[in-house]
Order: C-alpha cells, then structure tokens, then sequence
C-alpha cells in the first residue's frame, strides 16, 4: 500500500526528522559536557515530538474523515487518550529532570568550547524548523501548523538559553548553567500543560487533537516572560553564596585583589562573577613539593648531590602563598626560599668547622 501525504503532513514529517537528529545531538552533548541544562533541553525536544506526532495524526485524520463518507469519533478518542498519558509522562519528566537539578551537585563542565558551538547548531534548528512551519501553514491556511510552527517558537528560546548557560559556565558562572537547567523545566512543564489541556479539550468536544498553543501563546508568554527575567536574576544574586566546610579557608577576590584571605568555615556570601571569586583551599591537608636533584658546592669547595622537599600545611604559610590559592597549597612556592636556606647553611656549618 502506497501513502500519499498531502504538503502539510510532508512538512510536519521534515520537522520531525529536524527534531530527532537535534535531540540525539543534544544527548550526545550533554554526555560530552555533563551539562544540566543540556540533558534538560534533549528531555524537553522529545516532549516536542508527542506534540509533532499527534499534529501529523490529526491531519492524517482529518484528511481521512473529509474522503470518507461516514465520520467516526474512534480514532479521535484513542488519539486523544493517549495525549493525556503523553501529557502525564513529560510532566513527570520535568519533575524528574528538577529532581535532578537540585540534588546534583555543583560541579564544573567539560568540553565548553566545542559543545557551545555545536550547541548552536540546535538553535538554528527550531528557528528552521518554526519558520518552515508558520510558512506552510499559512499557505496552506492549517491552523495545525500554525500552532506547531510558534509552539517550535518555544524551542528555540529554550536552545537558547541553554546556550546562554554554557557560555556563562565557560566564563566561570557555574551557577548559570543550572539556572538554565530550571528555565528548561519550565519549558517542558509548559509542553506537556498544552498537550494534556488540548487533549482533554478534544474529549469534552469529540474531536481530533490540536494542541492549543497558538491561541493563548501570547498571553503565555507575557506571564513566562517576567517569571524567567526575575527567576534568573535571582538565581544569578544566589550565586553568590558559598560554603566553607570545616577544615577549609577561603580567599575572597574582588576584581583580582584579594580583599579577605582568610574566611573561616560556614556560610557565607559574596558579589556574583564577575566582581568577586572564591578560592576555598584545605587547612588540614598535608602538601609536600620536591625539587630535581642538582649538585651543591659547599663552602669548603666540595659538591654535593641534594634532593629538597618541603612539607607544609596550608595554615602555615605565608599569606602571600595563601593568597595564590595554588592545587599544591602554596608549598612549591616556598622551595627557592628552602634552597637559598640551604645553601646558607652549609656555608656556615663549613665556615664553623673551618673556623
């Protein structure tokens, strides 16, 4: 049996295939990053694709019924029914992804540079792919389409704002890219309100699915719109604080000047990236740094072959040293100093003898 598809179900099945190679896209970027909102927004482009799906059934359908010459409400009411489990699985996706988020902790990502760029690859994509739909179906006078076309709309303000965290992420905001992992959840919580509110719709009216979103996506988008400026800037002002664990000292930077060298343990606060930066080091831990064997001449013009280590505690040195917030403490840095000592010592430990 040959299928025929019509313009409109020809465009939908282009998105859909836009769609499913951007989300394996997006998986295998947020495995290659370890990024939160990455994975969010590959959860939130799988929810899209319920929604594509069930515009193609509706036009598959409705293309059906007009060639047939009986209308029947079977089709409409197991679409539907399964439009509402759809709903309920994205929704607790979204719980499940928030879950995520704030039990996952705070932690550096990898491979910025190349998964920003790629990244934008994913916002090219749903501005394709809106654009494609607004434009056939407003030729073909689809509402269908219409919808989906500014319901893509929302995947692209999602793409971008993962982007917006990756790039915050490269600049030293760890902070941000959870943030954007959180505005993603919206995202998909949105998704599946507009599945489950127009399927439930179409049960009370006995009809086809059509997802809603292109009637009330402005009034939408005047309450998401503030919601997301002043979540974000709220999570931004929240960054700022910082824990100091028992056993640890922080040093605090403002502007690259070190304006506190020694903040003892709990909670604290200090200005957001890019004013000030944490350096929190262990006062417990014992680092140990070596120096190369190199020969001495002694005072006494006899060589010597030395090997110097130096051990050392954080809380022990210098504050210069602690101000440096090095991974070994600080304590390779005192090691010219040691040799200098060293030297000195032989030389007056010969001048004694001598003497």
């Amino acid at each position: 049996m040959k299928l025929n598809f019509n313009r409109k179900e020809r465009t939908m099945l282009i998105v859909i295939g836009i769609n499913l190679a951007v989300i394996i896209l997006k998986f295998i970027l947020a495995r290659a990053s370890d990024s939160l909102a990455m994975s969010a927004s590959a959860w939130h482009s799988f929810a899209d694709i319920f929604v594509n799906v069930f515009v193609l059934a509706g036009l598959m359908a409705a293309r059906v019924e007009a060639a047939s010459s009986k209308r029947t409400g079977r089709f409409s009411l197991i679409e539907n029914g399964v439009a509402l489990v759809v709903a309920g699985f994205i929704i607790a996706m979204g719980i499940n992804i928030f879950g995520q988020v704030a039990g996952h902790p705070m932690h550096a990502l990898t491979n910025l540079g190349l998964v920003t760029l790629f990244s934008l690859l994913t916002i090219v994509a749903a501005f394709i792919s809106s654009r494609l739909l607004l434009y056939v179906g407003r030729q073909e006078d689809s509402p269908a389409l219409i919808a989906s076309g500014y319901h893509a709309q929302m995947e692209v303000w999602s793409s971008v704002v993962v982007v917006l965290g990756l790039a915050g992420s490269a600049l030293g905001i760890q902070s941000l890219d959870r943030a954007a992992a959180v505005l993603v959840v919206v995202f998909v919580a949105f998704a599946g309100y507009d599945i489950g509110s127009s399927a439930l719709a179409a049960l009370r009216a006995r009809r086809p699915l059509q997802v809603d979103h292109a009637h009330h996506h402005r009034s939408m988008w005047r309450a998401f719109l503030p919601t997301a400026i002043v979540t974000l800037l709220v999570l931004y002002l929240a960054s700022g604080f910082y824990v100091v664990q028992p056993g640890e000292q922080a040093v605090v930077r403002r502007f690259g000047v070190v304006i506190d060298p020694r903040v003892g343990e709990g909670l604290h606060y200090r200005l957001p990236w890019p004013v000030d930066q944490v350096d929190v080091l262990s006062v417990t831990n014992v680092r140990r740094a070596e120096t190369d064997r190199a020969l001495m001449l002694t005072g006494d013009e006899n060589l010597i072959n030395v090997r110097l280590g130096v051990t050392a505690a954080d809380d022990t040195l210098p504050e210069r040293l602690l101000q440096e917030a090095r991974p070994d403490g600080g304590a390779a840095g005192v090691l010219p100093d040691l040799k200098r000592m060293l030297r000195t010592y032989y030389e007056l430990r010969d001048w004694d003898e001598n003497g």
